[in-house]
């Protein structure tokens, strides 16, 4: 929390300065690193320095940081995700589609589908709040509305296994397959892809549903560029398990609901900020181009209480996912979300799909 950091690392985004440019590297082939999928320690791969150090400091503002010239994402690379796991549920709206559909309670027409939030829906720290809040108990007015998140969805499922598994995306082949089309990271601190699960077991059962998230970077370039959020990842991304429960944030927020079910979902706290793994049993697995999060819900009583209040009348919730890396010195703020998205009336029976022992989806 103590890291000091100068001035102009805790500005806006508007005033960072710009970065330059270096010719492209050459992607480093899947296979070559395949060997590492269950190692996170792969940032001995990287041929330049990140410019934030071990410890989280900021480093010097002098030194150039170099991103990539050549563009992560192709047109070509679109179709081959929107091509993955060829299920027509749940499928995505658009974000006044379905606040249109909320006006009007119209479940039936747009049950079982996701849309993009409003990032400005979500309040986050603002560049003054550590030296501004002191300890407060109402620090809202240092928060300020989120931007764009750097990641968009991928592909959204909900799954169910014979058996626990530990490295979701490279035990279910569907899964494993799709990542191995994608080249390997170009910088070891920037996963292309995060893959977050919740994981939901029963208790001396060996089967397990989880909620899967993939989600994909949208320009390396407009990443690299933001200090705050690079600082924060950098951390993140070369830290321990436990280190890494120290950072990462969870935010819900309920759009439409029931009465009860809101009630419910306030009463357990279920809308307040939240550091996931000290609350829930978090691992993280690090794959040549995903970081997966696996979050087990059922490792805590009162968020299993909440799931299964949310789980029993989900077709009638919209429920907004947001996750981010709290920033915990003025070189990581303002905050940025990773990730967020929106689910609207989805339900379980319609969307959910069985994998067996191999791993292989059969439904």
């Amino acid at each position: 929390m103590g890291n000091s950091c100068s001035s102009s690392s805790s500005s806006s985004s508007a005033g960072r300065r710009q970065h330059f440019i270096s010719p492209p590297r050459p992607a480093v082939p899947f296979a070559t690193i395949a060997a590492d999928i269950n190692n996170a320690n792969v940032a001995s791969r990287a041929d330049s320095t990140p410019f934030v150090s071990r410890d989280g400091s900021c480093g010097d503002d002098d030194d150039d940081i170099f991103v990539d010239a050549e563009p992560l994402l192709s047109s070509e690379d679109e179709e081959r995700s929107r091509a993955f796991i060829h299920r027509e549920l749940p499928w995505r709206i658009s974000l006044a589609q379905c606040n249109q559909a909320v006006a009007e309670k119209n479940v039936a027409a747009f049950k079982n589908t996701y849309s993009d939030p409003d990032p400005a829906s979500f309040l986050v720290r603002g560049p003054r709040y550590l030296d501004e809040s002191k300890g407060g108990k109402n620090m809202k007015h240092l928060k300020q509305p989120s931007v764009q998140a750097p990641y968009a969805i991928d592909g959204l499922s909900m799954i169910h296994s014979p058996k626990k598994l530990d490295h979701i995306a490279s035990e279910i082949k569907q899964f494993r397959r799709h990542f191995a089309s994608y080249p390997a990271d170009v910088n070891p601190n920037v996963p292309t892809f995060l893959v977050f699960n919740w994981i939901l077991s029963s208790l001396g059962s060996r089967e397990i549903t989880f909620v899967n998230h993939i989600l994909k970077l949208r320009s390396l370039e407009d990443i690299m560029s933001d200090k705050p959020l690079m600082s924060a990842l950098t951390r993140f991304m070369q830290g321990t398990d436990e280190e890494k429960n120290t950072q990462f944030k969870f935010l819900f927020k309920v759009v439409d609901a029931p009465g009860g079910l809101k009630r419910i979902i306030s009463l357990l706290g279920g809308e307040r900020p939240v550091l996931i793994g000290k609350q829930l049993t978090t691992w993280y697995r690090r794959g040549p181009n995903h970081l997966e999060v696996n979050m087990d819900v059922s490792s805590s009583k009162i968020a299993s209480m909440l799931t299964s209040s949310i789980l029993a009348q989900v077709g009638t919730l919209v429920h907004e996912h947001c996750w981010l890396l709290e920033g915990q010195s003025n070189c990581e703020l303002p905050e940025r979300p990773l990730a967020m998205l929106r689910w609207n009336w989805n339900f379980a029976t319609d969307v959910i799909v069985n994998v067996n022992e191999d791993g292989e989806v059969v439904q």
